[in-house]
């Protein structure tokens, strides 16, 4: 599965950003359950002519005139989901959603929604799986030997 991803260049909680990458990276391959081809520090604004399955964007917002940053991106980033219906566009923190519910609700407006953008905050894995259709395993498998009993197949 092929995912760009881009957070803020601040990193978090005492991460820098390529730690941040990273962890995501292993977030993301547990909530799969397979491993993925990522890209980091992709801006949605470089999406174009892109083939990709999943965006992921990641933007805390601690740093000094953030909000405005960030909303110029998630308009950047609502663009590029309207120009890439089959690509999952997930918003992974709580900050970066509200703002883009806020983006939503005063600027674009309801009608505006996209079904290919959603919130992963507090590891709503479910959002993801779906999208993909991946039935997580919730049985283990059970590995029933071939008897020879003798009877043709």
């Amino acid at each position: 599965m092929k995912v760009l991803m881009f957070t803020d260049p601040m990193g978090s909680l005492g991460k820098t950003q390529e730690e941040e990458y990273e962890q995501l990276k292993k977030d993301l391959e547990l909530v799969l359950g397979a491993s993925v081809e990522a890209e980091f520090n992709v801006p949605p604004w470089h999406l174009k002519n892109r083939s990709i399955s999943l965006y992921i964007f990641d933007f805390g917002g601690m740093g000094i005139g953030c909000s405005d940053t960030v909303e110029g991106m998630l308009r950047e980033l609502h663009k590029a989901a309207i120009e890439h219906p089959d690509t999952l566009f997930v918003i992974w923190s709580s900050f970066s959603w509200d703002r883009y519910k806020d983006l939503m609700e005063y600027e674009l407006g309801d009608a505006a929604k996209l079904p290919n953008v959603v919130c992963f905050d507090g590891w709503n894995r479910e959002v993801i799986l779906d999208w993909f259709g991946i039935i997580p395993e919730t049985k283990p498998k059970l590995i029933v030997p071939k008897v020879d009993d003798g009877m043709p197949e």
